[in-house]
């Protein structure tokens, strides 16, 4: 194994970890962890599902922010809170 996977394992192993708070309870799901397991098994099947999963968020959220950001453009809002005028 180089050392590029070993780290990477290690950062797999420290995402797995997580924190747990007052009472909650620990639960060992990691999305990248089990899409990392699919593709050493060979299991393209689910680790296309796995991967699909994993980055629709992340899409999504860049996809809102660059929706926002063209608004903002379009109507000229800007970063500020309209001062309310005085009558």
């Amino acid at each position: 194994m180089s050392d590029q996977d070993e780290q990477f394992e290690a950062e797999i192993a420290v995402e797995a970890e997580g924190s747990a708070d007052d009472g909650d309870i620990m639960t060992d799901v990691n999305p990248l962890a089990d899409f990392v397991k699919s593709v050493e098994a060979q299991d393209f099947v689910n680790a296309e599902g796995q991967f699909t999963d994993a980055i629709s968020g992340r899409l999504q959220d860049a996809l809102d922010q660059a929706k926002i950001a063209m608004a903002g453009r379009m109507y000229g809002a800007s970063e500020e809170a309209p001062a309310a005028e005085v009558s």
